[in-house]
């Protein structure tokens, strides 16, 4: 991997950020009436298509859209609403809970783009001898159905001009939208990714 020019001791992938880019949310314009009471927003004329709304305790239903190799023994889960609809928004650094009947509860990073309205994606890394990874990677298949929470994040991603991310194998997860909201922003960062072999590093 390439070295950081300022610190040759550090391995860094420069370039998984390239390419991850946003864009600027266009704010409609408001008309003010004269006696500054009134508002017009054109934007409102048609009506507009809401997301699902649904707090950390409620459950929502999903399905399976897509499943996909990342890496070796780690699989990506696509989740999109089962009744087609969109789902809660979630900022970089999210979780959800994923609720699967009579195996324990999992929490895993969000790690799709949150600008997505209708798609969820997570990663899972098989653990050997692990009931719950175990039974994602070998009994769940595009089209079965989940539970999951609405998003929770205990990892927010704080404004800054610059970022150094650092991650180790599976934690990329939740760094992916963050890397990808940077970029959106203009904003520099480096990642440190430490893996012992570049097959088990996914996403790269």
């Amino acid at each position: 991997l390439p070295m950081h020019r300022r610190h040759p001791e550090l391995r860094i992938v420069p370039e998984i950020g390239r390419g991850l880019g946003g864009g600027r949310r266009l704010q409609p314009e408001i008309h003010l009436a004269r006696d500054g009471l009134r508002q017009r927003l054109d934007h409102l004329d048609r009506p507009q298509p809401q997301p699902a709304i649904a707090t950390p305790q409620q459950g929502l239903t999903l399905r399976i859209r897509r499943m996909g190799w990342e890496a070796e023994g780690v699989l990506s889960l696509d989740l999109e609403a089962a009744d087609g609809g969109g789902l809660p928004r979630f900022d970089p650094g999210a979780h959800i809970d994923l609720r699967i009947p009579g195996i324990p509860v999992r929490q895993y990073s969000l790690c799709g783009d949150p600008a997505v309205a209708k798609t969820w994606r997570i990663a899972v890394r098989e653990v050997p001898g692990g009931r719950v990874s175990g039974f994602i990677h070998r009994a769940l298949r595009p089209g079965a159905l989940v539970e999951a929470s609405a998003p929770r994040n205990h990892f927010p991603l704080s404004a800054a001009p610059r970022y150094l991310f650092i991650a180790g194998g599976i934690g990329i997860t939740p760094l992916l939208p963050m890397m990808r909201a940077a970029s959106s922003t203009g904003a520099d960062w480096t990642l440190l990714y430490c893996t012992q072999r570049a097959a088990d590093a996914p996403f790269l």
